[in-house]
């Protein structure tokens, strides 16, 4: 590998991330935004978008990366028409975790700071039943993915208390 052809590799990947961040500010821009205060943590910024396909860690960190001092949490939904699950990735700050919020959502999994799973049923849009629109399944998701950062972070269960220890 000659010095030339290892600038040619650079800036094509420069052009890639840069389409990769255009791509994520676009779902961070047409994505629920919202403010959740709980029991245990205030101003929780949860981002829930449909997400550019792999790329759950850069729409995370586009978007808690905004919100240094305060809790905050993106849910990255991946859709595929060759499955039948809408799968999911979470992305989260340190103040915020992941792995819970997956658990929560679909005994899901992963990491304080990344985790995900999938949904099946009534979350999935098919060919064969047009009786539910994107956007009626989306609003099923992002009130169920609400209703389960507020369940984990609303009442403190032993789970979250151990957490919260040994994180301390």
């Amino acid at each position: 590998l000659d010095s030339t052809n290892l600038n040619d590799f650079i800036q094509e990947g420069q052009v890639i991330k840069s389409v990769y961040e255009k791509q994520c500010q676009k779902a961070i821009d047409t994505g629920l935004q919202t403010v959740i205060n709980t029991d245990v943590l205030d101003d929780i910024q949860v981002l829930i978008t449909v997400a550019p396909s792999d790329q759950a860690s850069l729409l995370g960190e586009m978007w808690y990366s905004r919100f240094p001092e305060q809790p905050a949490i993106c849910i990255g939904l991946f859709y595929s028409h060759k499955k039948p699950s809408v799968g999911y990735g979470i992305r989260s700050n340190h103040l915020i975790n992941s792995r819970l919020v997956a658990q929560e959502i679909s005994n899901g999994g992963g990491h304080d700071r990344a985790a995900g799973g999938s949904l099946t049923g009534e979350y999935v849009i098919s060919y064969e039943d047009q009786s539910h629109t994107v956007d009626d399944v989306l609003d099923t998701i992002n009130r169920f993915c609400i209703a389960a950062i507020e369940k984990v972070y609303n009442h403190p269960n032993e789970r979250l208390v151990i957490e919260r220890q040994m994180s301390s």
